[in-house]
């Protein structure tokens, strides 16, 4: 009987607010509302980059520009190398031993490993659908980062919003599906991700192992899209670290090591890709034109 009684006091904790009032249907209206102003500014937002990103069809499925040499390298990844079709790259490229790569990162590749590994017709025309995507990533995390504000002031949220989407560099980039812009994209959003993961992992009380996971993944999407964007998600990724273990106990310090793996393999990851194009894990880009002959050819 004890038992039955309990259960109907857990019930009722679920539809009583607190202090065991009511949650009439009114306060719920004004919780929704409070919200509204900023969740029409994100729909706005997801409308306006996919009006840039489908300008012509309406379809999200078409050819950027130089954006089939993502498709390429993914090609050449399957089979260990990441050298690229030279007709596709055209002036982007650099030679090494015969073999022609790109200075881009190679995150976009990855994301087309799928397509060309089942045979898609897709492959060749997925420019314009990851930048939308990419920009919806970031659209989302700026929006997370103006929840807080949300509460207080939903019509400010809603501008700062739309000043993040249509006021910044993000709507440029938007405009256009091409291999530069895409990599950009993809690399913004991880840093979003990352600082807004951050934010919540210091105001998630014990929970921070989850909050951290994300940061990691979010800096490695960084690295591996351009690598200048992952130095500050990695100062993310090792303050998130820093206050998960400081909170002390076993489970805590081997789920922030599982947590920064992502990171690490990304780390790993991006060395191979500059070993292989620059003969050196340190370089990320060339910019002198002498520059771009390898030691490899002197040797």
């Amino acid at each position: 009987m004890a038992e039955k009684s309990g259960k109907n006091e857990e019930g009722k904790k679920r539809i009583l607010g607190k202090d065991g009032m009511n949650i009439s249907p009114k306060s719920l209206a004004v919780s929704a509302l409070r919200y509204l102003p900023l969740l029409s500014a994100l729909a706005c937002s997801i409308f306006a980059f996919l009006w840039l990103l489908s300008p012509t069809n309406g379809s999200l499925v078409g050819i950027g520009w130089h954006g089939s040499c993502y498709d390429s390298l993914a090609k050449s990844l399957l089979q260990g190398r990441a050298d690229v079709d030279p007709d596709l790259i055209g002036i982007e490229a650099f030679s090494v031993n015969g073999h022609t790569f790109m200075y881009f990162g190679l995150f976009p590749a990855l994301l087309r490993l799928p397509f060309v590994v089942s045979g898609s017709e897709l492959v060749g025309h997925l420019s314009p659908l990851s930048c939308f995507t990419a920009s919806v990533l970031s659209i989302a995390a700026f929006s997370a980062l103006c929840i807080p504000h949300a509460r207080r002031n939903p019509i400010m949220a809603a501008w700062l919003l739309l000043g993040f989407t249509l006021g910044t560099p993000l709507f440029f980039l938007g405009m256009s599906a091409s291999i530069y812009h895409e990599a950009i994209m993809w690399a913004l959003a991880g840093a979003l991700w990352s600082v807004t993961s951050l934010l919540y992992l210091f105001s998630s009380g014990r929970r921070k192992i989850p909050w951290l996971a994300l940061c990691s993944i979010a800096a490695a999407v960084a690295l591996l899209a351009r690598v200048t964007f992952g130095f500050p998600a990695y100062l993310c990724v090792a303050a998130g670290f820093c206050a998960s273990v400081r909170e002390g106990g076993r489970k805590k310090i081997v789920g922030a090591c599982l947590a920064v793996l992502p990171a690490i393999g990304a780390v790993l990851v991006q060395m191979w890709y500059n070993y292989i194009r620059f003969d050196s894990v340190f370089i990320v880009a060339l910019y002198k034109p002498e520059d771009r002959k390898s030691t490899r050819l002197n040797s």
